[in-house]
């Protein structure tokens, strides 16, 4: 969405009834200032290979925010800083595995 928010739903309720206005099971980053200060769009989702429900959303400022789709949508994750810059890669992949 252009305000930065991300909604996880079913693609299958919504095509049974295309008429509704989209119904979300879980709405991430509701109003929250701290994850998306400046409402950047969001560009990407992905889900984590081998995580159970832990996908990864872009945002065009460049900013890449994790979530656990079994906690609550507004909890913040924390990583531990990065302080040898050389053990730390940015690798883009793309999957082929169809589910």
């Amino acid at each position: 969405m252009g305000s930065g928010d991300v909604y996880s739903m079913s693609l299958r309720q919504q095509l049974q009834d295309p008429g509704r206005k989209p119904v979300a099971a879980l709405h991430y980053n509701k109003g929250d200032k701290d994850v998306s200060p400046n409402g950047s769009r969001c560009t990407s989702v992905a889900w984590v290979p081998e995580r159970e429900g832990i996908f990864v959303v872009s945002h065009s400022d460049g900013n890449l925010y994790v979530y656990d789709k079994n906690k609550d949508g507004n909890t913040d994750c924390t990583f531990p800083a990065v302080k040898d810059q050389s053990q730390f890669m940015v690798a883009h992949a793309k999957s082929s595995k169809v589910f």
